[in-house]
């Protein structure tokens, strides 16, 4: 018998296989939610502001913080324009 055989190594192989495939779908998750934040500011800052300029779009899409995106969507209440919009605070 080897050890790849042995039922206490298969059963570490798969819990180490299932972490890995938890962190994955976390991060998964994580992602999504970050990029449904940035679509929601692109989004309403065109009804608020009209169509971003090129360099917003591409900043917005830039931002990775979805804590930075949040404010941001919040600031659209307040913001004067696009510019205003993606200033951090």
């Amino acid at each position: 018998m080897t050890l790849e055989d042995s039922t206490t190594y298969q059963l570490v192989l798969n819990k180490g296989a299932a972490l890995g495939e938890a962190r994955g779908e976390a991060r998964g998750i994580t992602l999504g939610a970050i990029e449904e934040a940035r679509g929601m500011v692109l989004r309403l800052g065109r009804l608020r502001f009209g169509p971003p300029p090129e360099g917003i779009v591409a900043a917005v899409q830039g931002v990775t913080d979805r804590e930075r995106l949040e404010l941001m969507a919040e600031r659209l209440f307040t913001a004067a324009g696009w510019d205003d919009l993606i200033q951090p605070r």
